[in-house]
């Protein structure tokens, strides 16, 4: 199916300019393009004057158009010559060629390359801003890996590079993996959102009034623990300290301190509402919260690369206890 523009004056002083304007746009209207006609019709200066800022308008859309759309020059040119004698029907279907399939693939190949080359980047720079040793990130769109880098090294002695399979502490984000295990046990009856802390800690602040939907929340108004006197000066001064839940819950023994508001009436970021969920999960399974995180999130997705348990070489590089 051909398209056929037609022009209905030429503006003064435009002439092959605009016709090889008109051609380019031209080509990025759906189908081919066989012809553009350009008469010339009144020629008079009043005529000439109204019309001139119509056609520059018009062409400098159909530029926009052209210039917008993938590969317009292209067709432009395609189209500019003339029309080639059309070739004897054939009745095997038509099969694509290797130099076809090149041309084809290669815009697409090229964008990708370019995008993956941004993302490079940007992952280089974001890591040198926050002067990280190494730092890993991936994109992932329907459940598919479509990007994935890793830049600097893991061991500055050995400069050992990380890579994409190279394992990291998250600390916080696995509060989402403890947050979903508890979701779980609810689901299965083994513990509700009304659970009262007070069955499982009561010693403590106010365990009665604590549930376990303001722990998830992070308004049961329990006082963080890293800023506890005593496990402050634990972590500046015994760095390579082994510590245990009940030592950071009891705050070594000087307790944490009286809750910073009543259970749910305000929002307070606490770590120590995360470390009571992991102890409360392991209390009802009866395992250890690694053995939970491999049944109940690693073994259903398929994860063999992540761990919620952390050999001692890695808890001694971390001055304090981490959830």
């Amino acid at each position: 199916m051909s398209t056929t523009i037609h022009l209905v004056s030429r503006a003064p002083g435009l002439g092959p300019w605009l016709e090889a304007l008109l051609l380019t746009g031209a080509s990025a209207l759906p189908g081919p393009t066989a012809r553009i006609r350009l008469p010339a019709l009144a020629r008079s200066d009043r005529d000439r004057r109204l019309l001139a800022p119509i056609l520059a308008g018009a062409a400098g859309a159909i530029a926009v158009v052209a210039l917008v759309l993938p590969n317009g020059h292209a067709r432009a040119q395609l189209s500019a010559r003339p029309p080639a004698p059309a070739p004897p029907r054939s009745t095997q279907a038509p099969r694509s060629t290797p130099a076809n399939a090149v041309r084809v693939a290669s815009p697409v190949h090229a964008r990708r390359l370019a995008l993956r080359g941004v993302l490079d980047a940007a992952l280089r720079a974001a890591r040198v801003d926050v002067h990280a040793p190494a730092a890993t990130a991936a994109v992932v769109a329907c459940g598919r890996v479509v990007w994935a880098d890793a830049t600097g090294v893991l061991d500055l002695r050995s400069k050992r590079p990380a890579t994409n399979g190279s394992v990291f502490v998250v600390n916080s984000p696995a509060k989402a993996i403890v947050a979903t295990m508890i979701m779980q046990e609810i689901q299965d009856g083994h513990l509700s959102l009304g659970t009262r802390l007070s069955e499982f800690y009561p010693q403590l602040p106010k365990p009665a009034g604590i549930s376990v939907r303001v722990l998830l929340n992070m308004t049961s108004g329990l006082p963080d623990y890293l800023q506890n006197p005593r496990i402050k000066w634990m972590i500046r001064h015994r760095p390579r300290h082994h510590w245990t839940v009940d030592q950071v819950l009891t705050g070594l023994g000087t307790g944490l301190g009286t809750p910073n508001f009543p259970p749910g009436h305000e929002y307070q970021y606490s770590d120590t509402n995360y470390i009571v969920l992991g102890a409360i999960l392991e209390r009802i399974t009866h395992s250890s919260i690694e053995r939970d995180f491999q049944r109940l999130i690693a073994g259903p997705l398929g994860i063999t690369s992540a761990t919620l348990a952390r050999p001692r070489p890695v808890w001694l590089r971390y001055p304090g206890p981490v959830v």
